[in-house]
């Protein structure tokens, strides 16, 4: 599955959103050209650094305190 935005768990609004998935997701903002998941950490893996790519940065986020959605439809 493919992560299609990043929502940030304590104001409840997108931190970011994939680049072509913003007429699906209610989003303002400047689109991101990636969000991946660059590594897994805690005691078992259960949460991960995301990377956000956009206007040519970088711009990492802990699963800790953003939820990712992803897209079901993908089929990845």
């Amino acid at each position: 599955m493919k992560i299609v935005a990043v929502l940030n768990d304590s104001t409840g609004k997108f931190q970011t959103v994939l680049d072509g998935y913003t007429h699906r997701i209610p989003y303002s903002g400047i689109p991101s050209k990636n969000i991946d998941i660059t590594r897994q950490y805690g005691e078992i893996g259960e949460h991960a650094i995301v990377s956000i790519e956009m206007n040519g940065y970088e711009h990492l986020v802990s699963t800790e305190r953003y939820s990712l959605i992803y897209d079901k439809e993908d089929g990845e």
